[in-house]
């Protein structure tokens, strides 16, 4: 019995690791779509549950437990923030931020031969505002290359996080508060 992470994010996978919550990671290659219309809380289990499908219906994880995530960004406009495609969007998603409050939304779904079960979790993060000269320093630095909207709360934007209020963990990718006790208990439960 173990747990399978159906994604390959460095993050999911240090939040599991800091947790002491062994796992195998197997990447989805689900393509990320969607439907228009549809709640930021509803897309973001939606993808979760897209990404934990894929890998459980591959039939190699049967006897396991396998967790797929997915997090959106929610600007103060109501703008999803993706990872940005070049600087240029980076940089829009950077201005929208200063002085603003923005939500971050992680939808998961676990599967397992019993059963599934899926949620999500909100965390709202506000910021200061955030000069210009260090808009471009952060920019130049290809920080938020590869990240859902943009930025690491915990990188050079830190000192302009004025609060958050929810999991942090959930910023960067898995609500582990929520889901530790949830994992342990289906791998204990499925075990015995």
């Amino acid at each position: 019995m173990r747990l399978i992470l159906a994604s390959t994010s460095p993050h999911r996978a240090q939040i599991l690791r800091d947790h002491n919550i062994e796992f195998v990671a197997c990447p989805s290659n689900v393509k990320e779509k969607i439907t228009p219309g549809t709640t930021p809380a509803a897309a973001a289990i939606e993808l979760g549950k897209q990404k934990c499908l894929a890998v459980y219906a591959s039939g190699q994880y049967d006897e396991d437990v396998v967790i797929g995530a997915d997090t959106i960004v929610v600007s103060s406009s109501g703008e999803l923030l993706s990872k940005p495609r070049d600087a240029e969007q980076a940089t829009d998603y950077m201005q929208q931020r200063s002085g603003a409050v923005e939500k971050v939304i992680t939808g998961f779904w676990i599967c397992h031969k019993n059963g599934s079960l899926g949620g999500c979790e909100m965390t709202r993060i506000t910021y200061s505002e955030i000069p210009a000269a260090v808009q471009q320093q952060i920019i130049a630095s290809n920080e938020w290359q590869g990240v859902c909207g943009g930025l690491k709360v915990e990188g050079s934007i830190a000192p302009y996080v004025k609060n958050i209020e929810g999991e942090y963990e959930n910023i960067r990718g898995l609500p582990i508060e929520r889901l530790g006790p949830i994992i342990r208990s289906l791998l204990a439960s499925i075990s015995a």
